[in-house]
């Protein structure tokens, strides 16, 4: 499959789950007991979390959540399960769409040049982690009202 084509079911996947989740992403926020309010309200508080990774505004520099020590393992465990992904992927078989996977999800650090490169990363991962993401919170930080951190949080709603 072209990486185009690839980016394309990435994207089409991410856009899915964002419509299905929208009422917990859209007008919302996330607060320090990651519970996720909607006019003062909590509208989200039953739920499995895991950190996909850091993006960092000014230096536009992406972390992996596996490379990050300010949170424990449990609350990686998911993003190594992309890392271990892109380290599985059999380089034999070598396509191009391999060698653009196993580059983007080995590099604990990733420099990107333009909002639609994070937008690719994070359906990305979405799609890598299928069932075990019901969405991916985005959790903004500012600093004298500017957007410094972006945190990816995977949220995974358990069926009850």
């Amino acid at each position: 499959m072209e990486i185009n084509k690839l980016i394309t079911k990435f994207l089409e996947h991410y856009d899915e789950q964002n419509i299905k989740y929208s009422k917990y992403l859209e007008n919302t926020k996330m607060n320090n007991v990651y519970e996720i309010v909607k006019n003062d309200k909590v509208i989200l508080d039953d739920y499995d979390y895991n950190i996909l990774g850091i993006f960092y505004h000014e230096e536009q520099i992406f972390m992996w959540g596996w490379i990050l020590p300010d949170y424990s393992l449990n609350e990686t465990k998911t993003v190594k399960e992309i890392l271990n992904y892109g380290l599985n992927l059999d380089l034999k078989t070598v396509t191009k769409e391999h060698l653009f996977l196993k580059s983007v999800l080995l590099n604990s650090r990733i420099k990107l040049d333009t909002e639609n490169e994070l937008d690719i990363l994070i359906a990305m991962s979405s799609y890598i982690l299928n069932n075990k993401a019901s969405f991916i919170y985005p959790r903004k930080t500012y600093d004298n009202n500017k957007l410094v951190i972006t945190t990816y949080i995977i949220i995974k709603i358990s069926n009850k």
